[in-house]
């Protein structure tokens, strides 16, 4: 594990620009059918992707399905069932379109990164049914449900990263949303499972489908290393690091009707602004009984930015009872289009739900959200820093905070960043640590002297009781994706055929010992190739393949901290969740 510190600043509104954080060195747009090629290799792999996703999706399904219906058994319902899925996404790929070749970054991570919209709709042969045996409170159920048909869009990327000087010249690559795509469902059979039962298996189906294209949204998706390349290399390309954070805070809003009715008075809301880029979502507190609420302070969401592509997707909703969200306006755009619109702080004009449409008293009016929106870069701190406690206010801050944003108060910030190699553990233990799972948590230090953050927000009331949320310090409502690794995969000694061993015949024990002269004697590279009668060269690529773990993740995490110091916990459990051990690292500076 190897936690690094960056720190985030501002250099004011006008930095956002694609040309300030683009990392293309040039880009081609396929016009006509140049690039046809991309789809010629979808339509000639889905035949094995086709295979592939029928044991996932009949896997998570399982799990979800099993995982609603206990929820609402520990509330006292009596559901026992079995149910059997059958899955084929059918013979019909998806179709990309609008491609654009862009050449991205620099040494380590260079590559050829393509670009494109990607749609895919249902085909003849797509089968997705939920076959319903057992009992639900008492009575005997014995039925079918399932999809009828769905349709998908997004914006999808592939990277070939890096590039090395050897065939296959791309290293390995990654494939991968900007954003969340749109998915659209048609089920068949509900009624037939009851009002008890029928909304549990639609949730678990629309879960199930958000869990496996948010895996794959930016940082996320999945990448395949081609060649023997240090897996420690691939990381900042496997996950990497946001290259700067949006900050985007809502003032007040205007027309917002549709939410609540009244004999008496014009429709109101129970109003709420969640906007959403990538797989980070910021929510308002919302307001009782109003068309206009107006936060004060102002509610500011830092959202992490991975490519200058990425949509901002913005929903005014009514806030119900138990959370329940119902849309009234929704607006997108790329974060660049959206800073432009607002020019640092502006209204911006929704678009209305047919519902809302309806309420909207004078059809002329708009449903609109003052907006502001500010680009943080990531910068990286030098070692003769130290600890920064304050720096006078100004338009660039090259070494962090404080910052005096719009909700009045001050604040420093960093970037965390946890990498997570993998486990070495005797040969005996290898069984336990095989397909382990690490999680990870990061939590702020104590705020320095005079820290100023008196905050209202984040509590959300609704009459019944107050819901204690994990708040974002400018308040309203912050949601990271859950910091989690993949299952640990075999490595070292412990793989059956050991990546690399091939690389002039050298056996698995030899690399072991390579690895240990370097590591532990500090004997260096030219004596090793020496003694090894092998080239310096592969010697050092040999040493950082780390063959001396027996399982690895080869996964970052990062997580924005309100200020210097604080604590990072990784936690390691075997498959069955038994933990396995917890470590704990001291940020202070």
């Amino acid at each position: 594990m190897c936690p690094g510190s960056d720190t985030l600043g501002t250099l004011g509104v006008s930095v956002i620009s694609p040309y300030r954080y683009a990392r293309s060195d040039s880009a081609h747009t396929d016009q006509h059918d140049s690039l046809g090629w991309v789809n010629y290799i979808l339509e000639t792999t889905w035949p094995h992707f086709r295979t592939a996703a029928t044991s996932l999706v009949k896997n998570i399904v399982a799990a979800e399905v099993t995982s609603q219906i206990r929820a609402r058994n520990t509330l006292g319902f009596n559901i026992d069932i079995e149910v059997q899925t059958e899955f084929d996404i059918g013979s019909q790929p998806p179709h990309l379109k609008n491609i654009v070749a862009t050449h991205t970054g620099r040494g380590m991570q260079e590559g050829v990164e393509l670009l494109a919209h990607l749609d895919m709709a249902s085909a003849e042969d797509f089968h997705f049914t939920l076959s319903i045996s057992g009992r639900v409170s008492g009575l005997p159920i014995n039925t079918s449900v399932g999809l009828a048909k769905f349709s998908l869009s997004g914006n999808a990327c592939v990277l070939l990263s890096p590039l090395i000087d050897a065939v296959p010249i791309f290293a390995g690559g990654k494939m991968y949303f900007l954003d969340l795509p749109d998915l659209h469902f048609e089920f068949f059979g509900m009624r037939s499972a009851g009002k008890l039962l029928g909304p549990i298996l639609v949730q678990a189906v629309q879960n199930c489908a958000e869990k496996v294209l948010q895996s794959f949204v930016v940082p996320g998706g999945i990448y395949v290393p081609i060649s023997p390349i240090p897996p420690s290399n691939l990381m900042p390309i496997a996950t990497p690091a946001p290259f700067g954070y949006v900050v985007a805070t809502v003032h007040e809003a205007r027309g917002v009707f549709g939410g609540d009715f009244s004999l008496f008075s014009k429709e109101t809301s129970d109003p709420s602004v969640q906007i959403q880029l990538g797989g980070t979502t910021f929510t308002t507190s919302y307001h009782t009984n109003t068309s206009n609420p107006k936060w004060d302070p102002p509610e500011s969401g830092f959202l992490p930015l991975f490519h200058h592509n990425q949509q901002l997707h913005i929903d005014v909703s009514d806030v119900d009872l138990g959370d329940r969200r119902d849309l009234l306006g929704q607006f997108s755009g790329t974060v660049q289009t959206i800073h432009e619109m607002v020019e640092g702080k502006d209204w911006l004009g929704m678009v209305l739900t047919p519902d809302a449409a309806k309420a909207m008293p004078d059809p002329r009016k708009k449903m609109e959200v003052l907006l502001s929106t500010e680009f943080l870069e990531v910068a990286k701190l030098t070692s003769d820093v130290g600890i920064v406690d304050s720096i006078p206010a100004g338009p660039e801050h090259e070494k962090g905070g404080p910052r005096k944003l719009s909700v009045d108060y001050t604040r420093l910030l960093r970037l965390v960043s946890v990498k997570l190699m993998g486990l070495e553990a005797p040969d005996e233990f290898v069984e336990e640590v095989m397909y382990s799972t690490a999680s990870v948590t990061a939590d702020a230090g104590k705020p320095p002297k005079n820290f100023n953050k008196e905050k209202k927000g984040g509590l959300w009331k609704k009459g019944l009781e107050t819901l204690n949320l994990w708040s974002s310090p400018s308040g309203g409502t912050l949601k990271h994706p859950p910091m989690k690794t993949k299952k640990a995969r075999a490595w070292g000694a412990s793989q059956t055929n050991p990546k690399g061993s091939f690389l002039h015949n050298v056996s698995t024990h030899s690399q072991l010992m390579i690895e240990r002269l370097a590591v532990e004697k500090k004997m260096p590279y030219g004596e090793i190739a020496k003694i090894a009668g092998l080239p310096e060269g592969q010697v050092k690529l040999l040493v950082e393949m780390q063959r001396s773990l027996q399982v690895v993740w080869y996964q970052a995490f990062h997580r924005l901290l309100e200020y210097p110091g604080g604590v990072v916990s990784v936690e390691v459990s075997k498959e069955d969740k038994t933990s396995l051990g917890k470590v704990s690292v001291d940020l202070q500076e």
